[in-house]
């Protein structure tokens, strides 16, 4: 049985309360992970390939008791287990935990014992922007789709969904966050200035 995208979004609400993750955040991340939709898959990696609305690789699916990543409830419980470990494993700090969603936690470790707060200027572009769009972005939580006709599906051009640097549906829903742009060039520029400054 098909979910609609207001029982995905209702799914998504309950896991992150149950786990104590920021809804604005658990639903900008789900956004960019699969734009809500259940049976996105990723292109392969040498990780695996990502699968479901969480974008579960198989080995992290099976760490938190996820046997079917296509059953979105059952995806979303897993991504709340998921998001509560990775904020203990760094105290809180949504930026650190949602980069190691993305990039692996210990990518992330490494990098904030290497470079300390300036961890994420190190980290891949993809996961700079990841980032910047999911913990950067402003504005509340939307409420769950109530418009009529409101298409959960991402456009025929849209991309794999596998947590990718882009919002790769090319959507333009009005119950959608607006992304920060101001937030991502900042972050851009950050970088770039960090990277001249390692090479004087």
């Amino acid at each position: 049985m098909p979910y609609t995208r207001e029982q995905l979004e209702q799914a998504l609400y309950t896991a992150a309360d149950s786990y104590g993750i920021d809804r604005e955040i658990a639903w900008r991340q789900i956004k960019q992970e699969s734009g809500f939709d259940p049976n996105a898959v990723g292109p392969p990696t040498r990780y695996g390939t990502a699968k479901g609305i969480a974008q579960f690789i198989d080995s992290t699916a099976r760490d938190y008791g996820l046997t079917n990543p296509f059953d979105p409830i059952a995806s979303l419980e897993a991504y709340g287990k998921y998001m509560r470990a990775l904020l203990r494993m760094f105290g809180g700090d949504y930026a650190k935990a949602v980069g190691g969603y993305n990039w692996g936690p210990g990518n992330v470790q490494k990098a904030a014992a290497q470079y300390g707060s300036n961890w994420l200027a190190h980290a891949p572009a993809e996961t700079r922007n990841y980032v910047a769009v999911i913990v950067g972005a402003s504005g509340p939580a939307p409420a769950p789709s109530t418009a009529p006709g409101t298409d959960p599906t991402p456009d025929s051009d849209g991309g794999s969904g596998a947590g990718g640097s882009d919002n790769q549906w090319g959507d333009d829903d009005s119950d959608e966050p607006q992304t920060n742009w101001s937030l991502i060039i900042a972050v851009g520029a950050i970088s770039l200035i960090a990277l001249i400054a390692l090479d004087d």
